[in-house]
Formats: structure tokens, sequence, C-alpha cells
């Protein structure tokens, strides 16, 4: 494939410090913890990145119109090479690479930057590759999601929130959220023929916010509304198609005789009408039968 290398000038004047953006073309970037923005065009993306001093690379998915994607210097991973033209990353750097005359080497890219006070000098490597296939671990399940690939697994067990967090750490995993209902269905048509007993919920990605606790009966403050009252820790979920509440939910009870509320989401597997939805439990809760972990496919 050929790739060709834009240059991409952004001035400043603070202190005359230099920052340039690299484009490629037919790259993908991964980064481990990502930022997003919608509705914003490549060109804006790229000098955002330019002004932010934490931003290292920018990167556009033309899967999405308008989705600007980002990454901080400490979370940068590597970068491989697509058969499509329309994926474009943007690497910043205060040396002067000459446009449309560098030739794209596979490989190491090392460079560095200088903030816009001119006071802190940051340096960074992306591991670039080429026709590289990212792939789940064995027994786990690969998504197409807009921010990029992930990898789902169920485990059986009964045990919290806490400690089934824990557990998907020991694997390089969060608790997964559901993106789409697809994978909610996956996780279903699993857990009916694996998880024991006539009923069952497993643990899914997302705890209450603080503040957004009940103040009556199933009243929220504002701003907590659905599932704008939790935190997900899930980076590549952004739609959260595959969560539907079950009827009467979120109800965010308080425990009777304690001060915790129900504040972490479970997935019900078996128990009819209410497979395939999403209720509002306690996180202590030992009566939940597993949880679904995720994380981006690796080398």
């Amino acid at each position: 494939m050929f790739l060709i290398l834009l240059l991409l000038l952004v001035s400043f004047h603070y202190n005359e410090a230099y920052i340039g953006m690299v484009v490629h073309t037919g790259m993908v970037m991964s980064c481990s913890n990502p930022q997003w923005r919608i509705e914003v065009k490549w060109k804006e993306c790229i000098v955002s990145c330019a002004k932010n001093e934490s931003c290292a690379v920018a990167q556009t998915y033309p899967i999405k119109f308008g989705l600007c994607y980002t990454c901080g210097i400490e979370n940068i991973r590597s970068s491989e090479s697509v058969d499509d033209y329309r994926y474009q990353i943007a690497l910043k750097t205060s040396s002067k690479p000459q446009p449309l005359c560098d030739s794209f080497k596979m490989g190491q890219y090392t460079t560095y930057f200088n903030n816009t006070s001119g006071l802190t000098n940051n340096s960074y490597a992306i591991q670039l590759l080429k026709n590289v296939t990212r792939r789940c671990p064995t027994n786990w399940r690969l998504f197409n999601r807009e921010l990029g690939d992930w990898c789902i697994k169920m485990y059986g067990g009964s045990v919290s929130q806490t400690k089934a967090t824990e557990e998907c750490a020991k694997y390089g995993a969060v608790l997964s959220g559901l993106e789409t209902q697809n994978e909610t269905n996956f996780l279903h048509d699993f857990g009916s023929k694996n998880l024991e007993g006539e009923f069952a919920t497993v643990w899914v990605d997302g705890v209450r916010r603080k503040g957004c606790q009940t103040t009556g009966e199933k009243q929220f403050p504002p701003g907590c509304k659905s599932f704008d009252g939790f935190n997900f820790t899930d980076k590549l979920l952004s739609t959260k198609s595959g969560y539907k509440w079950e009827m009467n939910n979120p109800d965010g009870l308080k425990r009777e005789g304690g001060s915790d509320y129900q504040d972490c989401l479970a997935l019900w597997i078996k128990f009819k009408p209410n497979e395939k939805l999403i209720d509002d439990v306690f996180c202590d809760d030992q009566g939940v039968k597993g949880y679904v972990c995720g994380k981006e496919p690796g080398y």
C-alpha cells in the first residue's frame, strides 16, 4: 500500500515554540486511555491536539464522521497499517521533518515536543507496525465497536462487584460494558448454557456516581437520569445500546438499616421476562452468578 506522509504546521507564539503534526495516512492508533469528541473536523482535531499539552497523537475514524480521537503521551501503545486511506493519525513533534519527502518507515518512531509555555520537554516513542492482525485471547469473543475492537469473556462465580473487577484486572481487563445489542445477545446465549441455577445475573460495567443516589422513591438528582448517573471504566464504550433497563428500574434502593444503595449494574441472564435487561443492585450482592470482562485485542 502506498502511504503518503503529510505535514501540518501549527504555530504558537509562546516563547516562539514550534509544534508540528506529522500526518500518516492508512494508519490506526492503539491507546490505553483515549479521549474522543464528535462532530469535529479532522483539521480541528489536529489543531486541538497541537494546542493540548498532554496530547501526543490524534486520529480520525471514517466509520463515524466527525470523530476526533486523541491520546496522551503516557498512554501511547502502537499504530498499525490498514488498507483504508481514510484512517489517519497525526503525531506531535517539535522536530521539523520535510513535508512530502520523509519516507514512512516501519519500526520505532521517536520524537519530542515542548509544551506551549516552553517549560517542559516531552519525548515519546510509538511503534509503527505493518500488516498486523490484532486478536482476542482464546475463548474471548471479538466485537467491532465504533471506537475500536473489543474482546469479551464471561466468567462464573458468586463474587461482589469489587471482587469481579479485581478478577478482570488479572487478565488485563475491566468489567465490560454493553456497546450493542449483539454483545448483550451473545452474553445471554453463553450464560444461559453455562451458568447454573434457575435465576442468574452477571456483573457488567457501571457504578452509580457519587451524588446520584436517590432523594426519594425512584427520584434522582438532576443530571443522574438513567445511565447518566453512572461511571463506566470500559474506555471503548460510546453508545451503550446494549443496556436496557428492567421494568421499573433504576430504583436505586437504599439498604434497610444501612447506608449503601443499589449502585452497581447487573445483566439478567436467566429469569423471564427480565432476560437481557439491566438491574441496579447492591455492589456486594452474592446472588450475582458471574461477571463479564472486556479488553482491547492484542498482537
